[in-house]
């Protein structure tokens, strides 16, 4: 449990690093995201989070 919370924490620092650092270029990908349709949207959820699976598969050895 700790460690999904720590992912968790990461995510977020991580994510407000980005809209703190970038603030219009986070405000321009979030109106194209807007102009996607739900399937496009649903596809690259699962493909970012089927990415994010192989990224800590690898670096933790599964």
């Amino acid at each position: 449990m700790i460690e999904l919370l720590t992912a968790l924490g990461l995510m977020c620092v991580i994510e407000g690093a980005m809209y703190a650092a970038f603030p219009r270029g986070m405000r321009e990908m979030v109106m194209k995201i807007a102009e996607l349709s739900d399937a496009q949207i649903r596809n690259l959820g699962l493909f970012i989070a089927v990415l994010g699976f192989l990224i800590v598969a690898v670096l933790r050895g599964l």
